[in-house]
């Protein structure tokens, strides 16, 4: 059974493929631009009304679709392709998700 938080990303998400170790996966996650508002000394700030980050874009999903998936995996998004550059897993009371920094990649999608 989905817990509550993954039931949101399956309504709201948009289809995603993740390449990983064992193959490809498929599901469903939100995409949006990486913004950034400050950066102090390595410190950053995540602020809403920020600077968008050229090429890179944050990815909500199942922590299942991204289990296997390390730095440099290829996730694709409709005819985008991103690179993996890091992933946070987070579980709770409503349930688990992960959360994946990704940079955009020039070219064809490959799927």
């Amino acid at each position: 059974m989905k817990s509550g938080i993954e039931r949101a990303i399956e309504k709201l998400g948009i289809p995603v493929t993740v390449e990983n170790t064992g193959g490809l996966k498929r599901g469903k996650g939100i995409v949006y631009p990486l913004r950034y508002r400050a950066r102090q000394w390595g410190n950053v700030e995540h602020l809403p009304q920020g600077r968008t980050e050229p090429g890179r874009f944050l990815l909500f999903c199942a922590r299942e679709l991204v289990k296997d998936a390390a730095y440099g995996s290829m996730i694709f998004e409709g005819g985008n392709r991103y690179a993996l550059i890091w992933k946070d897993e987070y579980g709770c009371g409503l349930g688990g998700y992960a959360r994946i920094c990704m940079r955009k990649m020039k070219g064809a999608s490959g799927t």
